[in-house]
């Protein structure tokens, strides 16, 4: 497995922030499944969503850009938010999935 540079991970700020932009939506437009739901305990809802980097954090993942900084690769810019199971395929190493393409679900 990779390892990963922490700094690069998205700041739990960052992956709220996203979940919100997605209204807690799975960004793939095949999917669209929401993300939250209700939990007995009212101030913890469920969460099933996943912050995906665009470009990988980590040098050995998915669509890994060797030209971005640290900043920008733990910047929202450079995530989108998937449903579990949309974010496994989405960073899997047999992945076609082009940031193109995910910027594009981002929108």
């Amino acid at each position: 497995m990779a390892k990963r540079n922490h700094e690069d991970e998205f700041t739990p700020s960052t992956r709220d922030a996203l979940a919100k932009l997605a209204a807690y939506f799975c960004s793939n437009p095949r999917c669209l499944k929401l993300t939250i739901g209700p939990n007995r305990n009212l101030n913890l809802p469920l969460k099933s969503g996943h912050a995906a980097h665009i470009h990988a954090a980590s040098k050995n993942g998915r669509r890994f850009d060797k030209e971005q900084t640290s900043e920008q690769r733990s910047d929202a810019h450079n995530g989108l938010w998937l449903c579990s199971e949309c974010g496994v395929e989405v960073d899997d190493k047999k992945s076609a999935y082009k940031a193109d393409e995910l910027r594009r679900w981002k929108k």
